[in-house]
């Protein structure tokens, strides 16, 4: 039986029902490192080695081994690097393609498997609903046609992370901009757009343009020493 790892630390992508073809092979999924490094790999002898979400550096030994899958969200390559959704979003785009790339030793720079575009509409949440069917659908076109992964062209611009700071609304913003910026972290574990208040902090949730009009829900909280 043909065996496949799945590693990432979220659970956005699980919530996707695996279609039929599936039935015959294995999937091993794996949440941390820890999970990941107790596997044997020369005796699984894997297939592909799916990194959905992973927060850490895989060896060379393994990704020079093995045939290892990361996906990003950009038009490659143009946006390789930290925060792509955000960043793109923040720079216009209202689309992008999700990519299943080989990984190597440069960052997002592997050649491409397949892509497939989704809309950056709506909330952060509802955006990776719309990735995790597309990384779905790639994993098993990955599968299913073993496709030969195609070299990206172009001048390559890398993205930085952003941080909490970054979630900050501010006087030169436009409205457009204001939602932007709500909506892009709205979800899961990111620190929400903000203004400061004195002593307090406005984190603001749910927005929506109606009539030129910004609404979105705000919570008032006591700042942290650190922020």
């Amino acid at each position: 039986m043909s065996k496949y790892i799945v590693a990432s630390t979220h659970s956005w992508h699980l919530n996707v029902s695996s279609p039929s073809v599936y039935d015959s092979l294995e999937f091993i999924q794996v949440a941390n490192q820890n999970e990941f490094n107790a596997l044997n790999l020369e005796e699984l002898s894997p297939e592909f080695i799916f990194f959905v979400h992973w927060n850490w550096v895989v060896p060379e030994a393994i990704f020079s081994k093995y045939k290892c899958v990361v996906f990003h969200i950009a038009p490659l390559p143009y946006g390789r690097g930290g925060s792509p959704i955000q960043n793109l979003i923040l720079n216009g785009y209202e689309e992008a393609p999700v990519n299943a790339l080989k990984m190597t030793k440069v960052l997002d720079g592997g050649a491409i498997y397949g892509s497939k575009t989704i809309s950056f509409e709506g909330t952060i949440s509802e955006i990776f609903g719309r990735a995790a069917n597309v990384v779905e659908e790639l994993i098993q076109k990955i599968i299913v046609e073993n496709p030969r992964p195609i070299e990206q062209k172009g001048v390559p611009v890398y993205f930085r992370r952003l941080s909490e700071k970054d979630n900050a609304l501010t006087e030169s913003d436009s409205l457009e901009k204001i939602y932007d910026k709500i909506r892009m972290v709205d979800g899961f574990n990111y620190p929400r757009a903000f203004i400061e208040f004195g002593k307090n902090k406005m984190e603001f949730t749910d927005a929506k343009i109606v009539d030129g009009i910004v609404i979105a829900n705000v919570s008032f909280k006591e700042k942290k020493i650190n922020d």
